[in-house]
């Protein structure tokens, strides 16, 4: 456990060292000027949560594969010989989980203080703990699922950077237009469930109160971490199986 969490600090160092943090930063800093900035009055916790959570997954997904391009091959064999290939996709993930963490303080956490401080100035539904522990999770979840799912199409992987763009894209625009592409064509239902699940935080809300729905919530959230593990299972073995070959 010790090497992997000095992996973890290693890969923190290589990537705020780098110049890779600045565009998240400022893309955080503008998310919440456009979100909050001027706005009169309040949003419902359902768009809170449902816009947070598809910025984190887009923002993610293009950390995740700008990050992996930090660390070449020859990097990567070193820790793999140091750490071992599971230790190495475990390290992987956990700093994806802090980078997701990070985000959503800023993204997420930074309005839900000001609301609290300022007697919920921001949104219109009285938050409880549960409200506000159900939706933390699914917006940090959706992060992690953008950056696992963003460093499993990377330059290590694809070598073609011009594809590495467009698939990053494709994928960010099928995930946010899945249901109403699956309202077209009925079969594609069969085709796009490999996507994140996030098309399904709608259905974690209460339509007429706005109250994020516990069960719902709570199943969401077990699809979240089953689909987060079954990328980072297959990028192991891809991977792994191309370092080798």
């Amino acid at each position: 456990m010790k090497k992997i969490f000095e992996t973890v600090k290693f890969n923190l160092v290589l990537f705020f060292n780098s110049t890779r943090f600045i565009i998240p930063l400022l893309a955080n800093v503008v998310f919440l000027f456009l979100m909050y900035y001027g706005n009169n009055g309040t949003y419902d916790i359902s768009t809170v949560l449902f816009i947070t959570a598809f910025f984190s997954f887009f923002l993610m997904l293009l950390v995740g594969n700008s990050i992996i391009s930090l660390k070449n091959e020859r990097l990567e064999q070193i820790l793999l010989l140091r750490i071992g290939k599971y230790a190495e996709s475990i390290s992987e993930l956990l700093f994806v989980a802090v980078l997701s963490l990070l985000v959503i303080m800023v993204s997420y956490g930074i309005p839900m203080i000001i609301n609290l401080i300022g007697n919920e100035c921001l949104i219109k539904q009285h938050l409880t703990m549960q409200n506000i522990i159900c939706s933390l999770i699914i917006v940090w979840l959706s992060g992690i699922i953008g950056g696992v799912t963003g460093a499993f199409f990377n330059s290590n992987i694809i070598k073609d950077k011009k594809m590495v763009i467009l698939i990053t894209v494709f994928i960010a625009v099928l995930t946010i237009s899945k249901e109403a592409v699956i309202e077209q064509i009925q079969f594609a239902k069969y085709i796009l469930f490999i996507l994140p699940p996030l098309n399904e935080i709608v259905k974690c809300i209460e339509t007429s109160s706005g109250a994020i729905l516990s069960g719902q919530s709570c199943l969401l959230i077990l699809k979240m971490v089953v689909y987060i593990f079954v990328v980072c299972i297959l990028k192991h073995f891809i991977f792994n199986k191309k370092l080798y070959d």
